[in-house]
């Protein structure tokens, strides 16, 4: 195995890990909101991509989604916790490349393509206006951010959805 691959074991036990320490962040009450957020992002990062990689079944993948959206979401409330606009936004931009993710798994479990469900107009703008407010940070390595919105955008906008 090329060792920059992911598979779904390294994820796991990843996500594993984030979890046990997230478990141990909660025990100090010295931990800080952006300590948190931090964390919560590691873990909604991880569930998503398990998301994308696991091929089991689409309730375990949907499950993964869930997850990433719900790590997310806690990670927001704790970078607005601490005032720091840029890491708001870059969380903002990461949750919504899992609703497009999340308006993917639906089109597929309801048999749709996903270019042509009908809630996939409202997150491709929502990605491309999260993408536009990280644009007026000065201080970021944009490429990356544009490279992420394309790959998502990608997987409802192919005809096979695989972006």
């Amino acid at each position: 195995m090329h060792p920059d691959r992911l598979t779904t074991t390294i994820l796991s036990k990843a996500l594993h890990y984030f979890s046990k320490a997230l478990y141990y962040l909660k025990q100090d009450p010295s931990t800080s909101s952006k300590q948190y957020s931090r964390l919560y992002q590691k873990l909604m990062d991880t569930s998503l991509r398990l998301s994308m990689l696991c091929h089991s079944s689409p309730s375990e993948r949907k499950e993964y989604a869930d997850q990433a959206k719900e790590y997310g979401e806690a990670a927001l409330i704790n970078a607005m916790r601490v005032g720091d606009e840029c890491m708001v936004a870059q969380i903002q931009f990461h949750l919504a490349c899992a609703s497009v993710w999340k308006v993917y798994l639906a089109a597929r479990r309801a048999g749709v393509e996903p270019r042509a469900f009908p809630a996939r107009e409202e997150v491709e703008v929502h990605v491309v206006e999260r993408l536009g407010v990280l644009q007026r940070f000065g201080n970021l390595e944009m490429g990356w951010f544009e490279e992420q919105a394309e790959k998502f955008l990608g997987y409802l906008s192919s005809p096979s959805g695989t972006g």
